[in-house]
């Protein structure tokens, strides 16, 4: 599906029952995440040629992501600048994860094993 708005050509990919899972635009694109009962979990934005997210919706608020010169995500901040979740390598190279316990925001593509 391609609609037109506001000049610039904005793309949308759906699923079955119609729910837009990503759409495109001139600055980026939008990964949209639903749970099993098709409610919005939570929505992702990337630009274009980064290979990680800028910020996430979730929970109904904006949060930045913060990543380090490989890609991976380090911070996670809410828009008034609060650290909601944060993950540090030790001296031996393993993960260490620290997450607020307000559930502001999470990061579920990195979990400690």
């Amino acid at each position: 599906m391609i609609l037109l708005r506001n000049d610039y050509l904005q793309l949308a990919q759906q699923q079955q029952k119609g729910r837009v899972t990503r759409r495109i635009t001139a600055k980026g694109y939008q990964d949209y995440h639903y749970d099993i009962n098709g409610r919005l979990t939570q929505k992702v934005v990337h630009q274009h040629g980064e290979i990680t997210p800028k910020a996430r919706y979730q929970r109904g608020k904006l949060h930045y992501v913060v990543t380090d010169h490989q890609g991976t995500p380090r911070e996670i901040f809410s828009e008034k600048g609060i650290v909601s979740w944060a993950g540090r390598l030790n001296t031996w190279g393993k993960m260490t994860f620290w997450q607020s316990h307000d559930d502001y925001a999470d990061n579920d593509q990195k979990k400690p094993a």
